[in-house]
This record gives structure tokens, C-alpha cells and sequence, in this order.
């Protein structure tokens, strides 16, 4: 393969496009450094069978950049980029939101029905691919999933890869997630921390929400509470029990989901729906 530019940054490693010297054709390739979270990223990917909204993995090399060895995940190349940029800078019809609100949430299904928990979804780890007339989503980025029932899912399961990782995480955090976080205690994660993401990000997707990014010309698709200039995660509002002051899916278009959202935003992960 040829390194390109890059494309992405993850939890755990920078995304490069890359191209294939014996087909030319076009792949995303990972960087990783060798240690548990990238094995691990591997592991889940290598177990999942192939679903039309999971990224496909196609296979792994070692090399070296510099003097440290890499792990280069190849993965499917998704050309029209995040869900995220892509609603903000074009016009999506409802019907198109609608789809791909069904892909996410078969892509959720599918990996929870695997007894696999991503643990960050966010706009970041949804891309896409196909064309304006047919969107096809595709959930990426495995860097901090966890595969159920596993020791390391116990009471005592605390990730600080989350520390690390970019900072529109903290927007799509559930409120356990963020609880243990702040106060550097164990968290036992079940497949409701997913949701919890899922509901933020149809929330996002269907009234248009949005934070300043990283440059000024630049916007982050996510749900938020209080001022824009000071946006507060949705999961701190939520943990301050303030979740009822927010207009969750206020636009004519979410109306219909308006409730099943809410669910999805509920403090206790036992209340929210299945996917």
C-alpha cells in the first residue's frame, strides 16, 4: 500500500487514505501502535461477520514509522466522509435522515446482537459512502468497543482510552460513562451506553444542532445544553437532572420520534430502549 493524506483522527490511532500497489484501488488505513486497545480493535473486527453498515475490514500489516512498529489496520474507503460534515454542509431531505437514522440503528442492533458494545459513537465514527440518491452508512472506529460477557467487563471496568480520544466523545457520552469519568471510579458498561449515543445523534441529525468546531469556519453535529459559546454536554445535563429543560427533537420533521428519543435519553441505562 501507499500512505496518503490523512483522513481522520480516532480514539486510538490517525486515519490515512491508502492505495493498493497490486489493484490501485483506494482503502482507509489505521496507524496504530501495537498495544491491547489495537489488538483488541483487530480482535472485534477479524469476529464480525460482514453487515452492509459496518465498515469492512479487509486485513492488518506491521511496519515501521521511524523506529517504533505500527500496526496498519485496511479497512473499506468511505469518500463522502462523516454523517456529521455531511449534514451541516448539505441539504439532506428527511426521508434521507430517516434512512440512514434505520442503517445506524440495524448497524447497533447487529453488533449488540454480537454481544459487542462500540462505546463511542459519534458523528466522527459514521461515515459514508454510495451517493446522494442512496446514502450507505457505515459505523467505524472499534478502538474502544468491548466484546460481552468478558472479565474485563466486570464492576471494575474503567477505560481511560476515553481521556485520549477527540474531544467531540465528551459530547456523545451516556451519563454513566461521564459519571466515571469525573469521578475516576469503575463503571460496568452494557450495551445502553449505545444507545444513549444513538439518541444524541438522531437529536443532532434531525434538528440540525451544532457547536462551534475546532476553527471557526468549522461546525460539530451534537445536541448540547446551555450557551453555545459555553456548550454543556448532554450527559452533565442529564446527571444534574436538567434533561427536562431541554426541547429534545423540537423540529416538525423528529416529531414522530420525538418520544422514542427521549427514551433513549434516559439517566438509567434500564430505561432506555433495545436497539
Amino acid at each position: 500500500y501507499t500512505l496518503g493524506e490523512e483522513i481522520g483522527r480516532g480514539a486510538s490511532g490517525t486515519v490515512y487514505s491508502a492505495k493498493s500497489t497490486e489493484t490501485g484501488m483506494t482503502y482507509a488505513a489505521k496507524r496504530l501502535l501495537i498495544e491491547d486497545t489495537s489488538i483488541r480493535e483487530v480482535g472485534v473486527l477479524t469476529q464480525l461477520r460482514k453487515h452492509p453498515n459496518i465498515v469492512e475490514y479487509v486485513e492488518s500489516k506491521v511496519g515501521l514509522d521511524g523506529q517504533t512498529q505500527v500496526l496498519f489496520v485496511i479497512s473499506e474507503f468511505c469518500p463522502l466522509g462523516n454523517i456529521g460534515d455531511y449534514i451541516l454542509k448539505q441539504q439532506v431531505e428527511v426521508v434521507t435522515k430517516r434512512n440512514l437514522a434505520v442503517q445506524l440503528a440495524d448497524a447497533i442492533t447487529f453488533l449488540h446482537k454480537n454481544k459487542i458494545v462500540h462505546r463511542d459513537i459519534k458523528p466522527q465514527n459514521v461515515l459514508l459512502t454510495g451517493n446522494k440518491a442512496f446514502l450507505v452508512l457505515k459505523v467505524v472506529d472499534f478502538g474502544l468497543a468491548t466484546v460481552l460477557p468478558s472479565p474485563e467487563n466486570g464492576a471494575n471496568n474503567f477505560d481511560r482510552s476515553y481521556m485520549r480520544s477527540a474531544v467531540g466523545t465528551r459530547f456523545y457520552l451516556s451519563p454513566e460513562i461521564y459519571q466515571s469519568l469525573l469521578n475516576d471510579q469503575p463503571c460496568r458498561y452494557t450495551p445502553s451506553v449505545d444507545i444513549f449515543s444513538l439518541g444524541l445523534l438522531l437529536w443532532a441529525m434531525f434538528d440540525g444542532l451544532s457547536i462551534p468546531g475546532s476553527c471557526q469556519a468549522d461546525r460539530y453535529l451534537t445536541p448540547f445544553a446551555g450557551a453555545e459559546t459555553d456548550p454543556m454536554p448532554i450527559a452533565q445535563a442529564v446527571t444534574q437532572g436538567d434533561i427536562g429543560q431541554l426541547d429534545v427533537m423540537s423540529t416538525e420533521e423528529a416529531h414522530q420520534c420525538k418520544n422514542l428519543v427521549r427514551r433513549m435519553l434516559s439517566m438509567e441505562g434500564r430505561e432506555r430502549p433495545g436497539a
